[in-house]
């Protein structure tokens, strides 16, 4: 009969989350709960069909040393080799009891628990702490510990090492280490320990040189020590810590310090303005030639920052520059740009900036050099108004002549004499080759100013492209060269200037024929390339050398200047071509054709 006793009995065992299992005299299972099921992945009727050593092949070797257990007595076994319903292996922990229920069959009561990955666990952590010795013995980390109520200490391998001891040398080793340490270095560091020793700070970390063996000279060392014992008054009664050499440290902080003096002496004596900046714009050092520059002395330039005294026209493009930098998308920069004196009166700079980052890249600093440019300003000013100012004073009369010579009635011009109507024609052609160089001046002085203004609508290009072959048709015929425009799409258009546009083509077109050969050939492409409009003009003519290809769009540059003058220019073309191209988004170059002539590229974008 079963009792109350034993239903309680029976729930408490089904619901407990340890596994647990009855065990009887001969070996069968007669007691399983659900947790024991679940460990084994049995069912729990499935288990009471089993014997013991199907669980625990073990079970009744002398590992289980079964019969020697007495009533009611406990025995715990670790690990003990489980198997599991699908053949797999269990490392399990084991509680056995032997019981006084044996009228009920019960035997033996097990508690089984699964070890496996706390096993897996304390081998990690017992390769944890080996490798941690290993690192403090490559690392060259000397451990040392003192007992204070004794006066003895205990060091290790790596300690003796750093000291030049050999292992097995039987010495004193604090005495033998106070005896080492620099005399002037000893109090302080006796200090610090005394200080840790008494509770009045929690470790005694110094700095202090060693002799080295021999007398061969000081080394650098660190100790870092912590009470690990203290008595009922605080006070320590054992001491551990450990000593590193840092003798390469501190030779690297000797070095910096002597390459910032030597840095320091540099930017005073400087003569421009050197500073550093801090990251937010404040000035952290300046030298006397930045001072002069920008009529501060160095107090008033420490208390505020570049912006104050930044012209507002040229503020939004420095601090752009700088955002850049800090981002990572620059390394350094360069600009001119205008500074206010306390005065109020303007002075230009060529400022560079480079940033200085730490080791792990974090900004720190920047590095500003400023060149006065100030009357080199001012004279290139007085250069362009004296250049703008001739220009329009001569279109006037260039003009005038033009006009006159076109009022010579044609009638009246085939009746004159051959001398005169040669002067005639010369005349007409130097007016016009006149106007086109008071052209070419004027808009490179307003590209040079920033004063072209640039319109940017949709603009188809093969419309643009055939006006500029129709304006350049009377050049080409008088170099007998032809103009082949190859292209199939008439709707092709881009983001630019139309006006623009077709100066830069009029310009590339009159070098192609210009420098063609007699009856050549220049063809003219355009070319859809997704994001943007390609637009080439390819010559069979003399061609550039490579070595031209980098210099050609520079203002004023000739490849051969005997040769540039037969075909007149101002050397102007080109570059006036880069600036409004670039101007427009887009980019301009050239290369070798295939014909061994000079093919021109112009690449304008659909989009701004």
């Amino acid at each position: 009969m079963t009792t109350t006793n034993d239903k309680m009995l029976k729930k408490l065992v089904d619901t407990v989350g340890a596994a647990l299992l009855g065990v009887s005299s001969e070996g069968r299972i007669v007691v399983a709960n659900p947790a024991a099921a679940r460990l084994f992945g049995y069912g729990s009727k499935e288990l009471h069909t089993l014997l013991i050593s199907d669980l625990l092949p073990a079970w009744g070797s002398e590992k289980f040393d079964i019969p020697n257990l007495s009533s009611d007595a406990e025995a715990v076994m670790r690990p003990v080799a489980g198997r599991h319903k699908t053949g797999g292996q269990l490392v399990l922990d084991a509680q056995i009891t032997q019981t006084t229920r044996q009228a009920d069959g019960l035997c033996y009561a097990l508690v089984l628990r699964n070890i496996a990955a706390e096993l897996k666990a304390e081998e990690l952590n017992r390769n944890e702490v080996q490798r941690m010795v290993y690192a403090v013995q490559g690392a060259k980390i000397g451990i040392f510990e003192l007992d204070m109520l004794k006066g003895t200490s205990v060091v290790s391998g790596a300690w003796r090492e750093l000291m030049g001891v050999a292992p097995d040398e039987e010495i004193d080793t604090q005495a033998e280490w106070r005896a080492r340490v620099h005399p002037e270095d000893l109090p302080h560091v006796e200090r610090a320990d005394r200080d840790c020793i008494n509770g009045h700070s929690e470790r005694s970390l110094t700095e202090y040189r060693i002799r080295a063996p021999c007398g061969s000279g000081w080394r650098w060392m660190e100790s870092d020590a912590i009470a690990n014992r203290r008595d009922r008054n605080g006070k320590a009664t054992r001491l551990i810590g450990v000593q590193t050499d840092i003798t390469d440290r501190k030779n690297a902080e000797q070095a910096l310090r002597q390459s910032e003096q030597k840095f320091r002496l540099a930017m005073e004596n400087a003569p421009i303005g050197q500073a550093l900046v801090a990251t937010d714009g404040r000035w952290l050092a300046v030298n006397a030639a930045m001072c002069a520059f920008l009529g501060y002395s160095e107090q008033e330039l420490l208390a505020i920052d570049f912006q104050t005294i930044t012209h507002p026209d040229d503020l939004a493009k420095d601090v752009d520059h700088v955002e850049r930098l800090l981002n990572g998308e620059a390394q350094r920069y360069s600009m001119d740009k205008r500074y206010l004196q306390p005065d109020g009166q303007i002075v230009w700079g060529h400022l560079c900036v480079a940033l200085v980052r730490d080791e792990h890249g974090n900004p720190v600093h920047f590095i500003s050099q400023i060149l006065d440019i100030t009357e080199q300003r001012r004279l290139e000013r007085m250069k362009r108004d004296f250049t703008t100012t001739v220009s329009h004073e001569l279109r006037t009369p260039v003009t005038a002549m033009a006009a006159a010579l076109d009022l010579i009635d044609p009638v009246t011009f085939d009746a004159m004499p051959d001398k005169a109507r040669k002067l005639i024609a010369i005349s007409r052609e130097n007016c016009g080759h006149l106007r086109l160089l008071l052209d070419d001046i004027l808009d490179f002085e307003k590209l040079s100013s920033e004063k072209m203004s640039i319109n940017l609508v949709d603009t188809n290009v093969f419309d643009i492209v055939q006006r500029s072959i129709s304006v350049t048709q009377p050049l080409a015929a008088e170099f007998d060269v032809e103009v082949l425009l190859t292209a199939r799409d008439h709707a092709l258009s881009c983001k630019a200037d139309p006006a623009r546009v077709q100066q830069v083509i009029i310009n590339l077109l009159s070098n192609a024929a210009k420098f063609s050969h007699e009856a050549g050939l220049v063809q003219v492409g355009l070319l859809d390339e997704g994001a943007q409009v390609r637009i080439s003009v390819a010559d069979r003519g003399i061609g550039i050398p490579a070595e031209f290809h980098e210099t050609i769009f520079q203002p004023f540059s000739q490849v051969d200047p005997s040769d540039i003058r037969e075909r007149r220019g101002t050397g102007l073309g080109l570059s006036i071509s880069k600036q409004l191209i670039e101007r427009m988004g887009g980019e301009i170059g050239v290369k070798t054709s295939e014909h061994g002539g000079a093919e021109f590229w112009v690449t304008l974008p659909k989009q701004v």
